[in-house]
């Protein structure tokens, strides 16, 4: 057996590793630099702006305040107003419309515009002529956020722009029962406006790394027109929550933030894009880096000195360890190196201990293995608990939400879903104690089970509520089913409730496959269906 080369001989073999390590190491480095630049140079510089920019457009509250003759909660009941008098009569003339604007507004009516919008965006009536004709839906992404709305519902853009004339203006809109918008238009004080135009070009002025800086409204729509908006700012805009902001590199130096200013005590909020250009940082950067390499070639190259001259000295007491234990004989050559010879004392004691901690270790494995066994049957058994109603045997709100995700996920037919609620279930635990009330949870869900198919589903949603999943059913066969259910509630009651007529309401909605259903939304619905259930049984 050839004797092993020296620790000296390996360092210079292995020389090429060490450089590698090296250049690995710069890399690293270069990397954590650009890592450190975005987080606390680039970011911190990039919030320090955009909380600068929000800061001197607060100073421009006043101006907001003169906008509005009228409050935010003011202008929302006069929409509402506005959308009984249509509900009540439709085809209204320009003359009713102007009389109830005068109702509604009195001295603020002289400030608004008002427009009648047919659903396909043509503007067929209004009393602003300047739009009279004008077509929304060629500004596709105004448009499908107003033709989205719901009836009575409303939307507001605290300023946009006029297509036809570029001033600005704000608007208001609440959808109509017969599918119709009506818009009301407030005039923006133009001597007013450009105070924030000016706020905007002093800005620019005072932050020389600023490019520009461009203001949207809600809807992601300029309030001026040579405010341009790409389908790359919609993007990062649309992800854009509260006062938060988020930045986006756009080359090498320039970065763009995308933020929220919600003016204080303003009920709507606007989307801001400003565009830096960090270039003149850059010299700064080079430097740093400059500096941050040389360190480390120097820290590099002063450890391989060192550690080549504690190789040469530690390279013979290794040598004696290594002749020791490759060595038939177990006598103990003293090197004068404390360590070394205590090292060289216990090498023969840890031989003699492996055996025996190999032993161990095999008994320990063996335990080891059926304690996992058990673990993981016990595992099994709390994740089935976790997701059954202790008290009626039925799933919980959390195993239904789960199921109705993946329903909605994975599903190609049609899908029903009832919820329900047990009727005087209060009243029972008030007058006839919570047992019995038990016993009606218990008692109702037995007759729901009884008349469920195996592809079925029913849960606990909470209290005396309860949420059943028909798969591949339309709503007329899950009313039959309903039907069936309702009629044997009064079979079998438990003692306590032969007094009682049991019964229950419900909401029942079809689900088509292929529909974007949001599980939040379905639950609203079926819930509102069966409260009306229940006011109806009432009345």
């Amino acid at each position: 057996m050839n004797k092993p080369s020296s620790l000296i001989r390996h360092l210079l073999r292995y020389a090429w590793f060490l450089v590698f390590i090296l250049a690995f190491s710069i890399m690293i480095s270069v990397l954590t630099f650009e890592n450190y630049y975005r987080s606390r140079v680039s970011n911190v510089f990039c919030s320090s702006t955009f909380k600068a920019v929000t800061w001197s457009l607060n100073n421009w509250t006043d101006v907001l305040n003169a906008l509005y003759k009228l409050d935010f909660y003011s202008l929302k009941q006069a929409l509402d107003k506005l959308y009984l008098f249509f509900e009540r009569e439709p085809n209204r003339t320009d003359e009713e419309i102007n009389e109830e604007l005068s109702r509604v507004f009195q001295e603020n009516v002289q400030s608004a515009n008002w427009y009648l919008i047919n659903p396909l965006g043509i503007i067929e009536r209004t009393d602003y002529a300047t739009d009279m004709g004008l077509d929304l839906s060629k500004k596709p992404d105004y448009w499908k956020r107003l033709v989205s709305l719901k009836a009575s519902e409303k939307h507001f853009d605290p300023i946009t722009y006029e297509v036809r004339t570029g001033k600005p203006r704000f608007y208001s809109y609440v959808k109509l029962a017969n599918g119709y918008l009506f818009e009301l238009g407030f005039s923006i004080p133009t001597e007013q406006f450009n105070r924030l135009l000016e706020l905007l070009q002093n800005l620019k002025r005072q932050f020389v790394l600023i490019k520009d800086i461009s203001i949207y409204n809600e809807s992601l729509a300029p309030i001026l027109p040579n405010f341009k908006i790409t389908e790359e700012d919609k993007k990062y805009l649309s992800k854009i929550d509260g006062q938060s902001f988020a930045t986006r590199s756009n080359g090498r130096w320039e970065h763009i933030i995308y933020g929220r200013w919600i003016p204080s005590g303003f009920p709507m909020g606007f989307d801001i894009k400003i565009h830096l250009d960090l270039s003149v940082l850059s010299g700064f950067k080079r430097q740093s880096l400059w500096i941050l390499n040389t360190t480390i070639f120097v820290i590099a190259a002063v450890s391989l000195l060192i550690i080549y001259l504690g190789t040469k000295k530690i390279n013979y007491l290794i040598d004696e360890v290594v002749d020791h234990i490759t060595g038939s004989s177990h006598s103990s050559k003293k090197t004068g190196v404390r360590e070394i010879d205590l090292l060289i004392d216990k090498y023969d004691e840890l031989v003699k201990e492996l055996n025996e901690e190999l032993r161990l270790k095999d008994e320990f494995n063996r335990i080891l293995s059926q304690s996992i066994e058990e673990r993981d049957e016990l595992q099994r058994k709390l994740e089935k608990l976790a997701l059954i109603d202790e008290l009626t045997g039925v799933y919980n709100r959390r195993a239904v939400i789960g199921f109705l995700s993946d329903y909605l996920k994975n599903t190609v037919s049609k899908l029903s879903l009832c919820y329900f609620d047990v009727d005087h279930l209060k009243m029972v635990n008030d007058n006839l104690g919570h047992l019995c009330g038990d016993y009606l949870l218990k008692h109702v869900t037995n007759v729901v089970k009884e008349h469920l198919r195996r592809t079925d589903l029913v849960a606990r949603f909470g209290g005396d509520e309860f949420l059943i999943i028909f798969p591949h059913t339309s709503q007329e066969q899950a009313q039959f089913v309903m039907d069936r259910i309702i009629q044997n509630l009064q079979r079998s009651k438990p003692e306590c409730l032969k007094n009682l007529e049991v019964s229950i309401s419900y909401g029942l909605i079809e689900i088509n496959p292929g529909e974007k259903a949001n599980i939040d939304q379905i639950i609203k619905l079926v819930d509102e269906k069966m409260y009306r259930h229940k006011k109806e049984k009432q009345g």
